[in-house]
């Protein structure tokens, strides 16, 4: 088990019922220093998205790099984008009306909005 920081490489190896042979595959991981979700949603910063119901677009404002996803009502994902901080405008012209959840991850923190699509 990698515990510490540093580069480590492995092998996983794939055997299929009914299939011959195996296939390796090469792993590469990388494993920097631990942070806490506390430090990581401080890291996030103020979040704010608006307007909020939104018709056509909406701009999702947040203080450090994140990836958001877009949820609907039933859990499924119809978006996602990642970006920097700052502010970023999002389309939402092509979807339903009705409730959805901007979800957004910045290393172990994770923030969940409400979002109305008129």
């Amino acid at each position: 088990m990698a515990t510490d920081t540093g580069t480590y490489r492995a092998t996983l190896r794939v055997v299929s019922d009914g299939t011959p042979g195996t296939v390796d595959m090469q792993l590469l991981a990388t494993v920097g220093t631990a942070t806490s979700v506390h430090e990581d949603l401080a890291a996030m910063g103020t979040v704010s998205v608006w307007p909020n119901p939104a018709t056509s677009s909406f701009s999702l404002q947040v203080g450090a790099p994140c990836r958001a996803m877009l949820i609907n009502s039933v859990g499924q994902m119809v978006g996602s984008w990642s970006g920097e901080a700052g502010t970023t405008k999002l389309d939402v012209a092509d979807l339903p009306k009705g409730a959805y959840r901007v979800v957004l991850t910045h290393g172990l923190g994770i923030r969940a909005i409400g979002l109305i699509v008129e």
